[in-house]
């Protein structure tokens, strides 16, 4: 429901910064607790792509688009 805010906003302000870590975290969660081989080895996928959006923010220090 908030991805086309995040459209809209994305590279201006702050909190887009976060939204795909966020949601690949919030994403995975219900997936994990599914029942099955498949639903919970994407979760940890989904898990593994918000950690590695969280690692490249980290390493370009949370700059935005219009900060350059």
């Amino acid at each position: 429901m908030l991805f086309p805010l995040y459209q809209s906003h994305r590279g201006k302000k702050r909190w887009t910064l976060i939204y795909p870590t966020a949601l690949c975290m919030a994403l995975a969660i219900p997936m994990v607790q599914m029942g099955g081989q498949v639903r919970p080895g994407v979760a940890f996928i989904l898990v593994g792509v918000g950690l590695m959006f969280l690692w490249r923010q980290l390493k370009s220090g949370w700059k935005l688009e219009t900060d350059s």
